[in-house]
């Protein structure tokens, strides 16, 4: 009874996790296991599911071109085929190349058929074609079936993007940053700091000055044979708004451990 309590507990555990993640059984073309998440944090992305077999997706795809090619600064657009494992990957590219027409693009393949993750909490399935455009992972439009409403659908939200990026005022940060026995490895961080927040829009300054809206303190140092990462985000008068901090093993760990955090703790703080 206690093993079957266990066991339980253990799934109940691996599918609270797997949620956390998008499309964690993708591939690429070369059939190499990719994360998603990666793929979409910081930038607005659009993920096309397509087959193919799929004649609406052969409908759509030239039309797609058009709007990608009208809006091509503004987002990045994903491909991901729900092709079987028996579908060569030379195959789904020549389909894209044919129907879409450009080789600057990104395809991934989901053949487990795992599309559901993205918003589990619909009880989505796989139908297709379908457009899901993200911003910094977030869901702003989830559009089944391809009808003449889909690209102004997608153009209105592009849009609208574009305006309250236009609207949106500036948020300017104080940056604290320390690196104790770090050495390359930590000015090799703090250069990734810098261009992470570029990312998020945030305007870095080494003084406070009084147009100051938030000081962003980083500690990173090495203890024995480990790395502790420490982020605190504060207001002007130094009250501690948000902290996150982790243990780094490797060393091939601390980017992605100090992007986690910083996504954790600004997030928290500043809306995306």
């Amino acid at each position: 009874m206690e093993r079957k309590k266990i066991t339980t507990l253990i799934l109940v555990l691996v599918t609270v996790m797997l949620q956390g993640f998008v499309f964690v059984n993708l591939v690429d073309t070369k059939g190499n296991m990719v994360n998603l998440r990666t793929s979409v944090e910081g930038k607005v992305v659009l993920m096309n599911f397509f087959a193919t077999t799929c004649i609406p997706c052969k409908n759509e795809l030239p039309e797609l071109r058009k709007f990608y090619e009208a809006n091509s600064k503004t987002f990045k657009i994903i491909f991901i085929s729900e092709d079987g494992s028996d579908v060569a990957s030379e195959a789904v590219e020549g389909f894209l190349k044919e129907h879409f027409g450009r080789d600057d693009i990104t395809i991934y393949r989901d053949v487990y058929h795992q599309q559901y993750q993205l918003n589990a909490e619909k009880g989505a399935g796989v139908s297709i074609p379908r457009n899901v455009l993200l911003k910094n992972g977030d869901i702003l439009l989830d559009v089944t079936g391809f009808h003449e409403d889909t690209i102004l659908s997608m153009e209105k939200q592009l849009q609208d993007l574009i305006q309250r990026a236009k609207d949106q005022k500036p948020v300017k940060v104080h940056l604290v940053y320390s690196s104790v026995n770090m050495g390359e490895e930590g000015e090799k961080t703090k250069g990734f700091v810098k261009a992470f927040c570029a990312g998020k829009k945030l305007l870095l300054s080494e003084n406070m000055t009084e147009d100051t809206d938030f000081i962003l303190k980083i500690e990173l140092k090495t203890i024995g044979a480990y790395k502790l990462c420490k982020i605190n985000v504060l207001d002007k008068q130094g009250k501690d708004l948000a902290n996150k901090s982790s243990v780094i093993y490797q060393d091939t760990e601390i980017t992605k451990k100090v992007s986690d955090l910083l996504n954790e703790a600004v997030n928290t703080v500043i809306p995306k």
